[in-house]
């Protein structure tokens, strides 16, 4: 029974709180993949994955490319 239960809570339950940490991270303006992995990279600690996202060129770079792309897809109509 042990066993079970604690295979069903890694196979489920933390799922679901992975899904509201990304959320928690999307709501501050990052897009999900990033947030997605941010997590993974820091195995959901949010806190190491925010310091992540806050101050890595590689994803602060990545963010503004998207950024400006859906800017220049706005100006035209497309977004």
């Amino acid at each position: 029974y042990n066993l079970t239960a604690k295979q069903w809570v890694q196979n489920y339950a933390q799922e679901k709180d992975i899904k509201a940490q990304i959320k928690k991270l999307m709501e501050m303006g990052f897009p999900e993949d990033v947030c997605a992995e941010a997590l993974e990279r820091y195995d959901g600690d949010e806190n190491l994955a925010l310091n992540f996202l806050l101050v890595d060129d590689e994803i602060m770079n990545k963010i503004c490319t998207i950024d400006k792309y859906l800017s220049y897809l706005g100006f035209w109509g497309f977004g």
